[in-house]
């Protein structure tokens, strides 16, 4: 369960040029997936999320199956209740 699904966030304030806001997934995504999901998360739990915060559109991001990230998968899973189906 959840073996396969990526997950990675990017702060929006932080993109150095509104352009890449833009971009069709694949270009955001840069690897192969067999679908991809954009979800909206609060400002508000950035400061605990910031691990899975990534500055490059290219990085591969954490799958959600990596108990390292247990923390932020609980918080994470309080607006994405659906992550690991």
């Amino acid at each position: 369960m959840g073996n396969n699904i990526v997950f990675k966030a990017h702060h929006t304030k932080k993109i150095p040029n509104r352009h890449y806001l833009r971009l069709q997934g694949k270009r955001v995504m840069c690897q192969d997936f067999d679908s991809i999901e954009y979800k909206i998360l609060p400002i508000s739990i950035f400061k605990y999320i910031s691990r899975l915060v990534f500055t490059s559109f290219t990085s591969r991001g954490k799958s959600i199956a990596n108990k390292n990230y247990a923390q932020e998968w609980h918080i994470i899973k309080q607006f994405l209740p659906n992550l690991y189906d």
